[in-house]
């Protein structure tokens, strides 16, 4: 139905399915069809997104009035996607990884361009900074004092596996070594790897339980049988479990012996990064106040941030909504509530910020080899401020 009415308003043919490009040809141009309608709850009953490459896109908004239209260009959608951190479908898959998203930005599409058309510019702006807050806050699962509790189980099991690997580091073992402690430990607890098998799209299920990041190794080092520590060598161990159904996540940056005036500096400074970001973890402050200690503490001592990794919001799932950023300006972002639990994490580099990928699809390594230092705790944000659940001894011994 709808589609004919695509057809005869905009002069438009079908394009036949074999052509697989979109739905609509006009004057040599292709358009994907996609419709965003609300049933009487309010709900969306159509909501696809298949992006194809030079395809714009036709938005269409039912309502018991009838039909609203307008096009987005293909740069246009993919922009609205990479803000969102959308994950698109390609090829004939036919819905997005994370329909949510999308859904949220059709809504603000159509408040923006169809709903307030009279209103001013700056009018627009504010409605938009309240839709999105209201929306994104709907994501952020706050947790009870319960969930807390158990959350804090889970995150002293994550960090007794990084004690029980502080006391194995040394000269002349393996990482693989350190990924067999890691086990070891977390069977003891009864506890179960966040790690293992974990998979994301375009990348193979992640095969260990740690992940082990040495001297220019950000993040994300698979553990290795090859891979023997030298004196002087700093390794990263990331680690995360789940207990009762509730992850904990936490990383530490160890030194090897004694290593350099440099390499002691840059761990240093990186935790340090890490412990004012918690701090600014209370009520009333907003994501923007943590990010920016990451950066700031990082930056004044003359190293540089990951900006292309970040941390996350943590419960029943591993990585959960909101993104904490190690950018940031003070006062801006996501207002802090009590309830909501973050894994921060502080990655800095001794050098340049950028990074690449290795073959693997899983390391992350500094473009001009310097070193890397990465800390992460759990903090859960009370209403009297943050509780960290993943400390430990090892963090009184750097």
């Amino acid at each position: 139905m709808w589609e004919n009415y695509f057809i005869k308003k905009h002069g438009c043919e079908r394009v036949r399915k074999e052509e697989d490009r979109g739905d609509f040809k006009k004057n040599g141009r292709y358009y994907e069809y996609k419709s965003s309608g609300y049933n009487q709850d309010n709900s969306v009953h159509m909501l696809q997104i298949r992006p194809w490459q030079d395809c714009d896109y036709i938005i269409q908004s039912i309502t018991d009035d009838g039909a609203t239209t307008f096009v987005l260009t293909h740069a246009e959608m993919m922009f609205e996607m990479k803000k969102l951190n959308a994950s698109p479908a390609h090829g004939t898959k036919e819905v997005v990884a994370d329909n949510e998203k999308i859904e949220y930005m059709m809504r603000l599409k159509e408040i923006l361009r169809i709903g307030i058309d009279g209103l001013t510019t700056i009018t627009k702006i504010m409605i938009f900074s309240i839709v999105k807050h209201i929306f994104y806050m709907q994501k952020i699962r706050i947790k009870n004092r319960m969930e807390i509790d158990k959350m804090k189980r889970s995150g002293q099991a994550a960090a007794k596996v990084l004690q029980a690997i502080a006391e194995t580091i040394q000269p002349g073992i393996t990482t693989y070594e350190l990924e067999l402690v890691s086990r070891k430990t977390i069977s003891e607890l009864n506890a179960k790897s966040s790690f293992l098998n974990y998979v994301i799209p375009d990348h193979p299920p992640y095969p260990a339980t740690i992940c082990v990041s040495v001297n220019d190794y950000v993040i994300h080092g698979i553990p290795n049988k090859m891979e023997i520590l030298k004196e002087g060598d700093i390794i990263g161990v990331d680690s995360a479990v789940s207990v009762d159904g509730y992850h904990g996540d936490n990383a530490f940056t160890f030194p090897v012996g004694k290593v350099s005036t440099e390499a002691q500096k840059l761990l240093d400074v990186t935790k340090d990064s890490l412990y004012a970001a918690i701090a600014e973890a209370k009520p009333g402050n907003r994501l923007g106040d943590v990010s920016f200690q990451l950066q700031n503490v990082a930056e004044k001592a003359g190293f540089s941030v990951i900006d292309n990794f970040s941390g996350h919001g943590i419960g029943r799932h591993l990585h959960e909504e909101p993104q904490v950023l190690t950018t940031g300006k003070q006062g801006r972002g996501t207002r802090l509530r009590p309830g909501m639990v973050l894994a921060i994490e502080a990655m800095v580099n001794a050098g340049d910020s950028s990074v690449e990928i290795e073959n693997d699809g899983w390391g992350v390594v500094t473009s001009d080899g310097s070193l890397s230092a990465f800390f992460e705790h759990t903090v859960a944000i009370l209403s009297d401020g943050p509780e960290v659940l993943t400390e430990s001894p090892i963090w009184r011994k750097i």
